[in-house]
């Protein structure tokens, strides 16, 4: 599933059920399961061919990915890294976000390389769903990135240039930053 089509399925969630979860101080864990949930249900009902499942092992790889995604129809596959923060929590957030970054840069050639020989649409994408203010979230990010990457400034910008931001809800402050990439392959590499 490329990217826009994950952006599209996000913008038809259920605003009022997002916002409240991820503005609401006492919700501190299951935003992540929760959202899950609701992009398989969503992914289904607007996509009958396309299959989402949560907790499934990387190729060739002991670590897992938070949701896979798979088209029944087509050779085509995601991999997806998912954080959802609300700002009471927001401590964290940018830590695991550039280590969810980390993980994926580390299994993209490996993932690549193993499934590409199958399919001809692969996607890798790391996604943080936020409720907040997204400058101030974005700055900090900036910050970590740099003084992780302060050594070697090419790997930054690379990274700094693949992340992205939009807007899910007009006039609301809930947000998608995401890293991610998809690979288009014509008979495997």
């Amino acid at each position: 599933m490329r990217i826009e089509k994950f952006i599209a399925y996000l913008k038809e969630l259920n605003a009022d059920k997002a916002i409240y979860l991820l503005s609401n101080p006492v919700v501190n864990g299951g935003l992540e399961v929760w959202f899950q949930v609701e992009l398989a249900i969503q992914t289904k009902c607007l996509m009958h061919n396309y299959v989402i499942t949560r907790e499934v092992t990387y190729p060739d790889d002991s670590q897992r990915c938070d949701l896979y995604c798979f088209n029944q129809g087509q050779p085509e596959e995601a991999y997806i890294e998912l954080k959802c923060m609300n700002p009471f929590h927001a401590e964290r957030c940018e830590g695991e976000f550039i280590h969810d970054i980390e993980k994926v840069r580390r299994l993209e050639k490996k993932l690549l390389t193993v499934v590409a020989k199958n399919k001809t649409i692969i996607t890798v994408l790391c996604m943080l769903i936020y409720y907040g203010d997204v400058f101030s979230l974005k700055e900090r990010l900036n910050v970590n990135l740099q003084n992780k990457y302060s050594d070697n400034i090419k790997e930054y910008q690379s990274i700094k240039s693949k992340i992205k931001t939009v807007q899910l809800f007009p006039g609301e402050n809930l947000f998608l930053i995401y890293y991610g990439e998809t690979y288009y392959f014509r008979g495997g590499i």
